[in-house]
């Protein structure tokens, strides 16, 4: 009796290990139909707005690595083909949500509702297929 339990015990612990494996570091699948070079710009706003929340960076800070983005933004390619339309469209989609973001960090009359940052934050990672917070 000891001995089956041994091997089943063992068998759980190969099937959890194997299983372990596989969640190792995954390069996050851009969506589809979406351009890396917005993926990365939407992302690089996923990461301002995490350092804002967790207290990495002040409000000026926050507010200065978006105005930096915005080169970024500048920069972004303009789709063309036979996909352009949806493409343009995601663009358009990650580049709004963005803005949205800044502006509620940048706040109204200096107030900054934390609650609503991380709303709009959570909205830019869903289009961008990344973990909520």
């Amino acid at each position: 009796m000891r001995k089956i339990v041994r091997i089943v015990a063992l068998m759980v612990v190969i099937i959890l290990a194997v299983g372990a494996v596989g969640c190792g570091d995954e390069k996050p699948k851009i969506p589809e139909g979406m351009n890396e070079s917005v993926y990365n710009y939407g992302v690089r706003a996923v990461e301002i707005a995490d350092e804002f929340l967790d207290f990495k960076i002040t409000k000026s800070e926050a507010e200065q690595k978006f105005k930096d983005l915005q080169t970024m933004e500048d920069n972004l390619p303009n789709p063309q083909g036979a996909n352009a339309v949806s493409e343009r469209a995601l663009r358009s989609r990650v580049i709004s949500n963005t803005s949205i973001l800044y502006s509620g960090i940048r706040g109204f009359y200096d107030n900054v509702d934390l609650d609503a940052v991380k709303a709009n934050r959570n909205k830019l990672a869903k289009l961008l297929g990344l973990k909520e917070r």
